[in-house]
């Protein structure tokens, strides 16, 4: 981006995508509105380093989930939420806010897809969808790797399935 001008509209353009993106990780209004403060700061704060050749709300997007697991990683809470059920989606090729998707089921049909499987099953899932390394989930999960690996690739047949029906 040439001006800045040009990055100030294309903020406004993806605002209120922003806005229901942190309500959807933070479940939350007021733990929103601060993602959504937090995440406009580093977006200015690294203006310089957009490239235009990607898609504007994605890196919008990453910056808000980074924000978002820096948070988690650092408050005993939103753990505790977490480990709980805490159902949030990482992944760029299911979630809708992400440019040039094509699925037809929403957030909802993801989280009632979720519960439909096995529970410890769904909670590895969901802690990879976060952002978790498979070592870093077998270590919270007191597993071995390959139980993560295989569990994960149980559960992601399990939700295709689902969703597809």
């Amino acid at each position: 981006m040439n001006e800045f001008g040009d990055f100030e509209r294309e903020i406004l353009k993806i605002h209120k995508d922003l806005v229901g993106y942190a309500l959807y990780l933070t479940r939350n209004e007021e733990a929103a509105n601060d993602l959504v403060q937090e995440t406009l700061l580093r977006m200015l704060n690294k203006y310089d380093k957009y490239n235009e050749q990607g898609c504007f709300k994605s890196w919008a997007t990453t910056i808000m989930r980074r924000t978002f697991l820096n948070e988690i990683s650092s408050k005993e809470k939103y753990k505790e939420s977490f480990v709980d059920g805490y159902d949030y989606i990482n992944d760029d090729s299911v979630h809708p806010l992400v440019c040039e998707n094509d699925y037809d089921f929403s957030n909802d049909d993801l989280e009632k897809a979720l519960k439909m499987i096995p529970p410890k099953q769904a909670q590895i899932l969901t802690m990879q969808m976060v952002g978790y390394k498979y070592v870093e989930i077998a270590k919270k999960m007191n597993i071995t790797m390959g139980s993560v690996k295989s569990s994960l690739f149980i559960a992601k047949g399990q939700l295709r399935k689902l969703l597809n029906s």
